[in-house]
């Protein structure tokens, strides 16, 4: 009994995989009609629920639809042109989730209930550490080539060195870099120039002399110094503090300690380098007795759209997660047809009051910065 389950297994699954790769193929295009269950019955010399098994498979996975007595349908958007996948390190709530990954992760909710066709799957869990790890999501639809392309986050490039996804031949984009062993093209955003060209310039225009900072990540101290010297302000290496969200209390310390000086001495300015920190550094500051706006200005990088109302008098700016998610389904688009991509591209970045106030995938995106 099990080895003619076992064959009648093996034939559907070869019949829904020659019919998926003739669609993949573009042997058979979106919209276009299939072959009659009898035509394929010949064609495969095979039974009827054989057939019936397989493009049940099929229409399952997104491939094909049945269109009651008109017959079988390529699906007109099929998933390996429309649905993208995106990785996870970690999943809501966790201490890998970030403001960035829920934007992005909203924003592409938003963008398939909108836009007639693509789809974006979320895989979660894919930090090497991860407890719940949900690679075995990710790799069957590899396997089923439901996939149109994979963006990266940070955290997760184990993943790709897993033999089903490096041998499945899917366009792969990292968001925020790649590592040197892989070199794959990477979108990032535009930071660096962007505090350079405009926020530096719009603190010092506001009054202040003297900044600090702080990040989650390891901005190269030196490179900020100069970066702030080069506005015409004034910085320190030990202003410049890279701190952890898990210890709220040592970033409300840290900032005491960054603003216990004389006021002529003290920063006036200060650049908060991630989302992620804003209300413990805004608590930090209010325990140092100082008004944001009269005492100490503060710009704070974001991730737009933004569900946390700007409620205190801070300057805001960031790339919009929507933008960026259209342009790397442009980039993969391109990449899936053989065309060639820069190694890096960058998103420009928003202040709140420039921000476009939606985004679809018939929008003009910005022109992306090309990075040597």
């Amino acid at each position: 009994m099990k080895s003619i389950e076992s064959n009648t297994k093996s034939r559907y699954q070869q019949i829904a995989d020659d019919l998926r790769l003739q669609i993949i193929r573009g042997q058979s295009e979106p919209g276009e009609k299939l072959p009659t269950f009898d035509d394929l019955v010949t064609s495969f010399d095979t039974s009827r629920s054989i057939v019936q098994m397989a493009v049940g498979q099929l229409r399952d996975q997104g491939f094909v639809r049945s269109d009651g007595r008109r017959g079988m349908f390529v699906e007109d958007y099929p998933p390996h042109l429309y649905r993208y996948g995106i990785l996870f390190p970690g999943h809501p709530g966790d201490s890998y989730w970030s403001r960035f990954n829920a934007s992005l992760s909203q924003e592409a909710i938003r963008l398939q209930a909108q836009t007639p066709g693509y789809r974006f799957e979320c895989y979660y869990d894919l930090h090497k550490t991860a407890k719940a790890n949900g690679i075995d999501h990710l790799l069957d639809d590899v396997r089923q080539q439901t996939l149109a392309g994979l963006m990266v986050m940070p955290f997760c490039d184990h993943v790709l060195e897993h033999a089903t996804v490096a041998q499945s031949g899917i366009p792969i984009l990292h968001l925020f870099g790649s590592t040197e062993s892989n070199r794959l093209p990477s979108l990032t955003t535009d930071h660096d120039d962007y505090l350079t060209q405009r926020v530096l310039p719009q603190l010092k225009s506001l009054g202040a002399h003297r900044v600090a900072a702080v990040s989650m990540a390891e901005h190269p101290s030196a490179e900020l110094v100069s970066m702030v010297q080069s506005a015409g302000l004034q910085t320190r290496k030990s202003w410049i503090q890279y701190v952890s969200r898990d210890y709220p209390e040592t970033i409300r310390r840290i900032i005491w300690l960054l603003f216990e000086l004389p006021v002529d001495q003290r920063p006036d300015g200060l650049l908060i380098l991630d989302d992620n920190l804003i209300e413990h550094v805004m608590l930090g500051l209010n325990d140092c007795g100082l008004v944001v706006g009269k005492d100490i200005h503060v710009y704070s990088q974001n991730n737009w759209p933004c569900e946390s109302p700007n409620v205190l008098p801070i300057h805001r700016y960031g790339v919009h997660t929507g933008q960026m998610l259209v342009k790397a389904c442009q980039i993969l688009n391109d990449m899936r047809q053989n065309i060639d991509v820069p190694q890096f591209q960058s998103m420009p970045s928003w202040f709140e009051k420039e921000l476009p106030k939606s985004v679809t995938f018939d929008d003009e995106i910005p022109d992306c910065f090309m990075q040597e």
